[in-house]
């Protein structure tokens, strides 16, 4: 049987969003074929949020081998993201203890760390293990520099970060035995910068049930919710979607008049310390029915408050190429849903049709479409096609990893 070590620096019992492909596709590993082992910071030393109720119920016989990466008050300059440069050197330490200790047959990095993706060569050149590379979003992006938008953490930070990646992806793509990517337009930037890239798997977030509806309560009538991150490349869809809330309520759609829409859990920062960056795009729209509240949630926490909603929302990117993590658990809430994304994005024709999915397309002259009655009408969640579950679900979504990651062993 096959060895695997995972190296994913946030995870259990936090829940960054970057970390549950991991904690939904490591329990499937060994009927796949694998024994997998978890690398990770200790979440002593992390401060996104924890559930513990999560980690209950991750399998006890997965090994998780934590680093400390202790260090927050003097490296706080650098923002959020300080864990990622806290961890590294920690990490290769812990990864290396354990490589000098037993043989792996294949190292997966899933993380947006993407420093941590530098370990790969390293390792590779000291032990002669191939590992494999999880692009979640952009280690390379350059869409802040073609929007002129305030990238997270300030100009100059992410002008650092980007000044290494650049240095440093090239040679991490090089020597990869393979690449996986939530999004096709992931893959499609590597080829336009290097040619030939490692084989790669195009691999959608995986998903999982949210539980028996009572567990929650009933929706609160009029109360829609987005749990998930804020930020100015969602100020588009913001804009787009409260115009034309505004524009329906004012051509006589009653149904629009009791509606509250909140938005949860928008910030990386730390508690308390988060700036607003959809409600003020909402009242300068006109519309002052809503709430932004900053501070991350776990994510029991965000399924209690989505399932006592009567619809969810989420906003897409002006960047085409991005695919929200959210998206997979939004499809299986039993929610009315309510997408608002950029104008020819694959996603208006892939739901088009589906009962229960209201879009929204927005663009460079604004919003186009409305929120008509019949838009609205739908009570109940969407009937998925086969095709979408299959798409995001965990038991398949396992064996397609855990299959070309063998093939990537086997290179």
């Amino acid at each position: 049987m096959k060895r695997l070590l995972i190296v994913t620096p946030s995870f259990l019992p936090n829940t960054a969003a970057d970390m549950h492909r991991a904690r939904l596709l490591a329990p499937r590993a060994l009927e796949n074929g694998w024994k997998v082992e978890i690398l990770c910071v200790d979440s002593r030393d992390n401060s996104s949020p924890k559930d513990d109720a999560l980690l209950g119920k991750f399998p006890a016989d997965i090994p998780i081998h934590r680093v400390r990466a202790p260090g927050q008050v003097w490296h706080r300059w650098f923002g959020q993201n300080n864990l990622f440069r806290r961890a590294l050197a920690p990490l290769r330490m812990g990864g290396e203890r354990l490589l000098d200790e037993r043989p792996y047959d294949l190292v997966y990095f899933s993380s947006t760390a993407f420093n941590t993706f530098t370990l790969g060569p390293i390792w590779k050149r000291r032990y002669g293990v191939p590992y494999v590379l999880d692009y979640q979003d952009p280690w390379i992006n350059d869409y802040y520099r073609r929007t002129g938008r305030k990238p997270p953490g300030g100009r100059l930070r992410h002008g650092m970060s980007q000044m290494m990646a650049r240095h440093a992806e090239p040679v991490a793509v090089r020597d990869a035995a393979g690449l996986t990517a939530v999004s096709p337009g992931y893959l499609e930037q590597l080829r336009a910068r290097y040619g030939e890239v490692p084989p790669a798997l195009v691999l959608p977030f995986p998903s999982e049930g949210f539980g028996p509806p009572e567990e929650y309560g009933e929706p609160v009538s009029g109360m829609w919710t987005s749990v998930g991150r804020g930020g100015e490349d969602l100020q588009p869809a913001a804009k787009a979607l409260f115009e034309a809330m505004v524009r329906a309520r004012s051509l006589g759609n009653a149904q629009l008049d009791r509606v509250h829409v909140r938005f949860v859990g928008t910030s990386y920062a730390p508690d308390g310390k988060g700036e607003r960056t959809i409600e003020p795009i909402a009242r300068s729209a006109g519309w002052n029915q809503v709430e932004e509240q900053t501070n991350r949630v776990s994510l029991i926490e965000a399924r209690r408050l989505q399932l006592e909603s009567e619809r969810l929302v989420a906003l897409f990117s002006d960047d085409s190429a991005y695919q929200p993590s959210k998206l997979a658990g939004l499809m299986r809430s039993g929610r009315p849903l309510l997408l608002v994304a950029p104008k020819g994005h694959p996603l208006h024709t892939q739901v088009s049709g589906i009962a229960g999915v209201t879009t929204l397309a927005f663009g460079p002259e604004g919003v186009s479409g409305d929120l008509s009655s019949k838009d609205l009408r739908w009570t109940d969640g969407p009937v998925w096609p086969q095709f979408f579950l299959d798409n995001t679900d965990e038991r398949l979504n396992a064996r397609q990893l855990f299959d070309f990651l063998a093939e990537c062993a086997s290179r």
